[in-house]
């Protein structure tokens, strides 16, 4: 079973930095999948999603603070899913559990992470203003078309593999831009001691063969994989990439913030507004807003400055600053508004989230936001205490938030 984690969760389980570790669809695709970490209304959330079909699972991230639990939750949450959707578990013997050997591997493929972030967006909507469950979102998610499966739903895709999980793997398309090491090999390469005993051998033992490889054949890595039995398909095309070009405005809110990221319209709470309502709407335009935040757009950059300067500490406007640094640096500001954001903060419990908020969105960038912060508060304040669990918590390996903080 592979679990690619992005940095924020692998760092609150204690996994960071994690290895690559190369996408083989010869194996059983119910056991990849790729897990990513979200915060709504001071609360953490986890969203898992199977690479092969993007299925997704929400699920509670409080208390998850190794990798052994997270395994645990998962599996557990998932076959919970999927018996509340009439799934017998005799069908699901196939799906992760914490019975099988996981290996954690960093997410390197940004079309499905790109998929996870519109999961994500319309996560926060569901369960922060909508108010439903972690299970009810993951039910609506799954019933979304999606391009990445040529606008067929996760739930359809992912029930095929359900009902393909007992046919030899390896069959059909294969996905684009990465390895995969075929299972019909060639009698020359099963003499390879380590591809001969593949099936029975750890993840690792072929990760590290294949580093050498890298090491060994820097010139041409490429054609050295294919003689190992690996298949490399090129990336042709890109869904998402697609999806935003052709992306058009289809109502009056939605064409008023484009006459505005193009330099047409001036900003204005008006424009403000209708861009909180846009994220709000039950059927957002994704791909429009977000080409502009490819392209680092000046004008969607004054828009979010503008609503931090008037609603200083609004999460949902700092994680929109955090995204747009994706692409433009503008590590100051980020942490001019956090830190603004804290100091501001008087509920506690908002504090707490809001600071490890501020430590997952800047830490990639080398910044101490945990030690930034302890610097502003006195040593007899709760909001040092708070700081300070959080160091203890960051220095042992895990964020345990199960653990209740002296306030």
């Amino acid at each position: 079973m592979i679990l690619r984690l992005t940095v924020k969760l692998a760092q609150k389980i204690g996994l960071a930095p994690l290895p690559d570790l190369p996408y083989d669809k010869g194996r059983n695709a119910l056991l990849d999948w790729h897990a990513h970490l979200f915060t709504v209304q001071r609360m953490q959330y986890i969203l898992a999603t199977n690479t092969a079909s993007l299925y997704s699972l929400v699920m509670p991230g409080r208390g998850i603070t190794t990798d052994r639990q997270f395994v645990q939750t998962f599996s557990d949450s998932l076959q919970a899913f999927l018996s509340g959707q009439g799934q017998q578990p005799t069908v699901t013997g196939g799906l992760p559990s914490p019975d099988l050997n996981a290996a954690f591997a960093k997410i390197t493929d940004r079309r499905i992470l790109g998929s996870m972030n519109d999961f994500i967006f319309q996560s926060k909507i569901r369960m922060g203003e909508g108010q439903q469950t972690p299970f009810i979102v993951s039910y609506y998610l799954n019933e979304t078309p999606m391009s990445y499966l040529q606008y067929r739903s996760p739930k359809e895709v992912f029930q095929e593999l359900l009902r393909q999980a007992g046919t030899p793997a390896g069959r059909g398309q294969k996905a684009n831009n990465v390895f995969y090491l075929d299972k019909d090999r060639t009698a020359a390469q099963d003499n390879d001691p380590v591809l001969e005993n593949y099936d029975r051998l750890p993840s690792k033992s072929v990760h590290d063969k294949v580093r050498k490889l890298f090491r060994t054949h820097p010139r041409d890595p490429i054609a050295e994989m294919e003689k190992l039995g690996f298949t490399y398909c090129e990336d042709e095309t890109n869904e998402e990439e697609i999806d935003e070009r052709n992306a058009q405005p289809v109502n009056r809110r939605q064409r008023d913030l484009v006459a505005y990221f193009e330099g047409r319209k001036l900003l204005s709470e008006e424009i403000f507004a209708g861009y909180s309502e846009e994220k709000a709407a039950e059927q957002p335009n994704y791909p429009l807003i977000r080409k502009y935040y490819k392209a680092a757009n000046k004008h969607l950059k004054s828009l979010l400055l503008y609503g931090l300067t008037n609603y200083p500490g609004r999460i949902d406007l700092l994680s929109d600053l955090a995204f747009f640094h994706e692409f433009e640096n503008c590590l100051r500001l980020l942490i001019a508004h956090y830190t603004r954001a804290c100091i501001d903060q008087e509920n506690l419990e908002t504090f707490l989230e809001l600071a490890k908020d501020f430590y997952y969105s800047t830490s990639p960038d080398g910044y101490e936001a945990y030690q930034a912060l302890r610097e502003l508060f006195g040593p007899e304040t709760a909001k040092r205490r708070i700081i300070d669990s959080l160091i203890v918590a960051e220095e042992e390996g895990a964020e345990d938030t199960s653990r209740p903080l002296d306030f």
